[in-house]
């Protein structure tokens, strides 16, 4: 499932509007710092908790309560359509064994039972010799890595760790997480997997 650049869902887009290294004045062949910047948009609009939004011909108002997601495997694409993989740093917060989460709720209005902070950056690094690279995009794998997704909750630092973002424990957890209110009834797109048995 891997795409590139945009996710869309229910008029969701995501979109990495800078992906350039961060500036480092050593050069060497250590790996060089990056940062992507991604922004959570209702059509043009950017998400907030506190908004409605009108959705669809029909122009139906939709509140939204909680936006989170996963993703792994982060690469960026240069310019011939080859790749260059993204380490990610981990934090302990927001990313930690090769997984990062985004968080767009913040806590307020709809969003009243989220929590504050909220993280919309991807940070890692990349080999020194393509730092200097002009790259067109990104892509990454939406949600966890199968061992991962079904390892014990407890055992797991954040971001992996979320309660609100697994069905069970072991089940496996929501990749993507988008919550809200289409007029008076209750709206959840929760993508994910849990057994994942099968060929």
């Amino acid at each position: 499932m891997k795409k590139h650049l945009f996710l869309c869902a229910l008029g969701l887009g995501l979109f990495v509007p800078a992906c350039t290294p961060e500036e480092d004045e050593d050069f060497t062949d250590k790996p060089q710092p990056l940062a992507l910047n991604f922004a959570a948009l209702v059509g043009e609009k950017p998400f907030d908790c506190t908004s409605t939004f009108e959705l669809g011909t029909s122009a139906q108002e939709v509140s939204f309560s909680d936006l989170k997601l996963y993703m792994y495997d982060v690469k960026l694409i240069n310019a011939d359509g080859s790749t260059v993989p993204v380490t990610l740093k981990d934090d302990g917060v927001w990313q930690s064994n090769g997984v990062a989460m985004l968080d767009f709720e913040d806590g307020t209005g709809g969003c009243a039972n989220g929590t504050l902070p909220t993280n919309s950056k991807v940070e890692g690094t990349i080999p020194a010799a393509d730092s200097a690279r002009t790259f067109s995009g990104v892509q990454f794998m939406l949600g966890i890595p199968f061992d991962t997704n079904h390892a014990d909750v407890g055992a797991l630092p954040s971001p992996l760790n979320l309660p609100s973002m697994f069905w069970s424990w072991q089940g496996g957890r929501k990749f993507v997480r988008l919550d809200g209110k289409s007029g008076e009834n209750g709206l959840r797109f929760h993508l994910g997997s849990t057994g994942c048995e099968g060929e």
